[in-house]
């Protein structure tokens, strides 16, 4: 067991700084005398030295110095008159820190050797009071500190709502240091999703991810057991690893977290049931994905948001199923920029400007509803659309230009740089640059050939590629590519999709 006659570690540095700020008002002479210690000793203290809980107790008791300030930082260091008067109450915080430094300390002082000798039983009794002290105390610390936890996490999520940078920096390490004295489960859970959404919010989905790995196996370990509000994390956790092309583990999670659900009202797996259905559709398992879809459907209540999206994938699914047409599909639900951008999937896929437009203009309307960044599609059928009405160099270039300024090469992820590469290609195919198609297919497939074991891109990024392919034969593509071209869409039209049946009829 550590020496636990001293603070802990991670707030000695803290705590030494704030002792420092001390010294502006009282010398060091007076600080050792009122401590009683020697004015050395202080000295030490402020530069190096473990700091002892005896220390901050009798800085606290005779100099008038706020606790709670000292030992978490929170308030002023002085209370009013505090030079002259009495010194001021400890918060109840900062009173059972202390307590739990003291049972540390008793806990430290036992003479453990005893429990080997002759008098074991009386060592091991004082050590299990000892802990028991600890434990209590920590029990009542985490109580009192909830409450403050609870309010920092809410202004924290309002700062970043806001993106109040330097307020999100501040409460963040505040709500850090009062989490480590705080056991409350939910609130653990609290504070990580907070954690990932602050990441996703600052631009750094890489480290959002790992936050959202924590709060799915937190929500799956409550005492209580796994709550509608776990398998929404679940769902989240799944379209995360989606967006970074892990289709394979958020296939897996998803599936885990249905057996997990199992139990629950069907309404209540609606999310879940929608992300792996989606998934499985993008990834070549129409027919599960549409099971997966059809009970989302079912089970979504009529006008909610869950049962907008169920329709639009539901729409796509039939459509690579060559079950509903371009206008069919845009029938049916409302118009929302989801359903916008997934007529643009099709419309891409069919190379057709009435659809191309039509979709483009229900996105671009519902998009800036909601100040939306355009998408890569969005940039592709806009440049493809002008590459069909009026051929041009100039317009591989413009399209290009713009889907580098919005996936930076130098920060997109393996998944993004094939999917960019290859919607250049498709631009350039439409405007009637083959030989520049080609070589930017050329380059999809080398980023193609180096994503990581289990990352797959989208269905429509994946299968023009593969049409390309087939189209640029007579450009130099060889023929073991060629080959995986044919394979792809003979193994997709097999597990239902009609919609490439074309494609291989022309091969």
């Amino acid at each position: 067991m550590p020496n636990s006659n001293y603070v802990p570690a991670e707030f000695e540095e803290h705590i030494r700084a704030r002792l420092r700020e001390l010294t502006a008002t009282y010398p060091q002479a007076e600080i050792a005398r009122k401590a009683g210690i020697s004015k050395a000793n202080v000295h030490r203290y402020l530069k190096r030295n473990r700091i002892p809980a005896s220390l901050c107790a009798a800085i606290a008791e005779h100099l008038g110095v706020s606790a709670t300030w000292l030992l978490c930082g929170r308030g002023t260091p002085l209370g009013a008159g505090a030079a002259t008067g009495p010194a001021q109450a400890p918060t109840p915080q900062a009173t059972g820190f202390l307590e739990l430094v003291e049972s540390m300390n008793h806990a430290a002082r036992l003479n453990l050797g005893a429990l080997s000798g002759k008098q074991h039983l009386k060592g091991a009794r004082e050590l299990s009071d000892a802990l028991q002290r600890y434990e209590e105390t920590r029990r009542k610390l985490s109580a009192g500190v909830a409450g403050v936890l609870r309010r920092v996490l809410e202004d924290w999520k309002a700062a970043y709502q806001r993106m109040h940078v330097e307020q999100c920096a501040t409460l963040r390490e505040s709500a850090s240091q009062l989490m480590r004295l705080c056991d409350d489960h939910d609130l653990r859970i609290q504070f990580e999703a907070t954690e990932a959404f602050h990441e996703s919010a600052f631009g750094d989905e890489d480290k959002a991810l790992p936050h959202h790995f924590r709060v799915v196996a937190l929500s799956l370990f409550r005492s209580e057991g796994i709550d509608p509000q776990a398998v929404s994390r679940i769902a989240t956790l799944v379209g995360m690893l989606d967006s970074q092309g892990r289709v394979q583990e958020g296939l897996n999670i998803g599936r885990a977290g249905l057996e997990f659900a199992r139990g629950m009202p069907a309404p209540q797996q609606t999310q879940l049931n929608l992300c792996v259905g989606a998934l499985m559709v993008e990834q070549g398992h129409l027919r599960k994905g549409l099971e997966q879809l059809r009970k989302a459907m079912a089970n979504a209540p009529a006008g909610s948001r869950g049962r907008r999206f169920a329709t639009v994938y539901w729409s796509l699914a039939q459509f690579w199923a060559g079950v509903m047409e371009f206008d069919d599909v845009r029938k049916t639900g409302v118009a929302s920029w989801e359903r916008g951008e997934y007529l643009m999937c099709m419309s891409l896929w069919l190379e057709d400007p009435r659809a191309m437009r039509i979709a483009l203009g229900e996105y671009e309307a519902e998009r800036s509803r909601t100040s939306g960044r355009g998408s890569t599609e969005s940039i592709t059928v806009r440049w493809g659309l002008q590459g069909l009405q009026k051929p041009a160099a100039r317009i591989v270039a413009a399209a290009t230009k713009e889907l580098l300024l919005r996936q930076p090469p130098e920060i997109a992820l393996p998944i993004d740089r094939f999917t960019v590469e290859v919607y250049q290609a498709q631009v350039a195919w439409l405007c009637g640059r083959h030989t520049q198609a080609a070589q930017l297919v050329e380059a999809a497939a080398r980023s193609f050939d180096n994503l990581p074991t289990g990352h797959g891109p989208v269905l429509l990024a994946r299968s023009l590629y593969w049409r390309l392919v087939l189209r640029l034969v007579a450009y130099g593509q060889p023929q073991a590519r060629v080959r995986a071209a044919r394979r792809y869409f003979a193994t997709l039209i097999k597990r239902g999709y009609a919609r490439f049946v074309p494609v291989q009829e022309a091969t």
